[in-house]
């Protein structure tokens, strides 16, 4: 059956500035976390003269036309003032093969500027995923936070906790190790954190990795991941 959602709270993606590691899980407590009323959940983020021209004026560039996306994508880009931006995260959208719109019923994903400390938050009472966009990002960066963000709302929405131990066992993470973390708590270095990590990596690859309990996932975790994943259309 599918796993409680917190009463309230938020998930949230705070930015740090350094580059991925690979930790290795340390001993811990055997005592099973229950999902917190405030999760949080890290994400690291990574400025002689010229002979005169004889070539004509070009013509003002016109603003970037967006790519065509499905409505509720639109939908997801629209709070965006930038044109330059729509387009930005249109792209990172087109990166995302998971079928999220079908998949997630009931969630809402917006982009919004910049944030400080912070690239995502996914809140499960409103089943709300915002994205923020930071000077900088690139499709395929700003794609990885969305398909984390998605990761996150795909376990509060159809996993219970047989899901989350197959995937903590597939991944040889000690049982002791949280799935949710409280408020301040290393999404990267929780379950919870480690699947949407590893979720973010099916769908967008390298070169990001974040995760804090080992390296990206092997094809045969993939293979686990893919099994636990709701896709439409086929049975579970």
């Amino acid at each position: 059956m599918p796993a409680e959602l917190p009463a309230s709270g938020v998930t949230e993606y705070p930015e740090t500035v350094q580059d991925p590691v690979v930790i290795q899980p340390s001993p811990v407590t055997e005592d099973q976390v229950s999902p917190p009323s405030s999760q949080s959940l890290g994400r690291i983020e990574s400025d002689g003269a010229a002979e005169p021209s004889t070539t004509p004026d070009l013509p003002t560039p016109t603003q970037p036309a967006l790519p065509v996306i499905e409505p509720g994508a639109a939908q997801a880009v629209e709070n965006l003032a930038s044109p330059q931006d729509r387009v930005l995260a249109s792209q990172a959208l087109g990166l995302i093969e998971y079928d999220w719109q079908n998949s997630l019923k009931g969630w809402e994903l917006r982009f919004l500027g910049s944030r400080t400390g912070y690239r995502g938050m996914t809140y499960p009472d409103d089943r709300r995923i915002e994205v923020y966009l930071r000077a900088g990002d690139t499709p395929t960066s700003l794609a990885h936070v969305v398909a984390h963000e998605l990761g996150h709302a795909v376990d509060l929405t159809f996993f219970d906790d047989g899901d989350r131990r197959a995937w903590m066992s597939a991944r040889k993470v000690g049982s002791g190790v949280p799935w949710f973390v409280g408020p301040g708590g290393a999404d990267f270095s929780s379950g919870c954190g480690d699947f949407a990590e590893s979720f973010a990596w099916w769908q967008v690859g390298p070169p990001d990795w974040f995760g804090e309990l080992g390296s990206p996932p092997t094809t045969a975790q993939l293979g686990v991941l893919v099994g636990l994943v709701v896709l439409p259309g086929l049975p579970r």
